[in-house]
């Protein structure tokens, strides 16, 4: 497992079969221990996000993922939480990773106006 000090700030990819999923954090450990938590514990209220129930479906053990830190930054660079799903969404984007991955939505929500 990576250890990251709670103190960074990380974009993190997990490729599973080939579909990416992209998320940040500032604590990577702890987040690792919540995805798990989420995943296989069906009191979890995100139990059902598309990258919980695939991982499900092909009968993957926690053992099997690997997650690999693509960016890391300071905390102190990136404490503006618009800047941190701002570089999420740049990876998000790279891969593609809402319509043809893992991620159920966008960092960035924008409003589309009429």
């Amino acid at each position: 497992m990576t250890y990251i000090n709670n103190n960074i700030f990380c974009v993190y990819k997990l490729n599973v079969n080939n579909k990416i999923y992209i998320g940040s954090c500032w604590d990577f450990n702890n987040r690792l221990y919540n995805h798990k938590y989420n995943c296989y514990n069906q009191n979890s209220e995100k139990y059902y996000l598309k990258v919980y129930k695939y991982i499900r479906e092909q009968n993957l053990q926690w053992t099997d993922l690997h997650f690999e830190v693509i960016y890391i930054s300071e905390k102190l660079e990136t404490q503006d939480n618009n800047l941190r799903r701002q570089t999420e969404q740049i990876y998000i984007d790279k891969y593609n990773s809402v319509l043809h991955g893992l991620n159920s939505t966008n960092a960035i929500r924008t409003r589309i106006n009429n």
